[in-house]
């Protein structure tokens, strides 16, 4: 017996030590067990894609979860034991769950949260080291309607101005799988039923063509023509243009309210 000593965690084997962090940190929904986040298990038919995305939804609304909320399931304490573990647990916890963004006109942005010290009405950004890593992606997109704006132009330019600076950030990341759910939010139906405009405010999305995903799925409130229009560009190659937008995000500076030091843990 004296010849037994304590194995470091560090001294088990890479895979043995991930295994232990998607344990600890993949989230769980303990009603739901049966359900898990495996994507690339559900058959998707190019002929019923409204079905398809249906599916992905129902998962999301079990296990896609909003950093900053609460998780009892998710053991983030591993996260401070030093910086070596740190950076190997990230990769699980941001790359292997499925993460959900709301953006409501001017009002949100994805990858924002409220300050902790001043509050919900100021916001600071998630790390760069943190979302780059998101491989899985539920886009949530709103035009809400302004009763004095029949046009809700207001509304659109800052939806558009906010999901942009979004897919600014998202073209670092090398995204498995992107579900985009996109409400025309305006207040007024008569827009849509004495118009004729079914698609009210769709051309909003046109910041999505900056993203790349192995796949991706949009709902019904986008036309069929501009939904498949997106989703070639998401799943497109990652051409020249592509490339040379993620380069010039490589060499742009973080941003200013990006304040987390290397021990913090923004899910926390």
């Amino acid at each position: 017996m004296s010849g037994l000593r304590r194995l470091e965690f560090e001294e088990f084997p890479v895979a043995v030590r991930f295994r232990i962090y998607a344990l600890l940190l993949i989230y769980r929904n303990q009603e739901y067990s049966e359900i898990t986040v495996d994507i690339e298990d559900i058959s998707r038919d190019d002929d019923d894609l409204g079905d398809y995305h249906d599916k992905m939804r129902d998962i999301s609304d079990v296990l896609a979860i909003e950093p900053f909320e609460p998780y009892s399931d998710l053991h983030l304490a591993i996260l401070r034991t030093n910086k070596k573990i740190h950076t190997e647990a990230s990769i699980v916890l941001w790359g292997m769950n499925l993460f959900k963004w709301s953006l409501w006109g001017d009002q949100s942005r994805p990858m924002w949260h409220p300050d902790p010290y001043l509050g919900a009405s100021h916001k600071t950004q998630i790390t760069r080291r943190c979302s780059r890593l998101i491989t899985r992606m539920h886009l949530t997109v709103s035009l809400k309607g302004d009763e004095n704006d029949p046009y809700q132009s207001k509304t659109i330019y800052w939806t558009t101005a906010n999901l942009d600076n979004a897919c600014k950030k998202l073209c670092l990341n090398d995204l498995e799988f992107l579900m985009v759910d996109f409400y025309n939010g305006f207040t007024g139906s008569a827009f849509g039923r004495y118009q004729g405009v079914r698609y009210y405010g769709q051309h909003c999305l046109e910041p999505l063509k900056k993203v790349r995903a192995q796949r991706s799925t949009i709902n019904q409130y986008a036309s069929p023509t501009y939904a498949a229009e997106i989703r070639d560009a998401n799943e497109g190659p990652k051409d020249v243009e592509y490339l040379t937008r993620r380069q010039a995000k490589e060499e742009d500076a973080e941003s200013e309210f990006d304040f987390h030091s290397d021990d913090d843990e923004p899910l926390e």
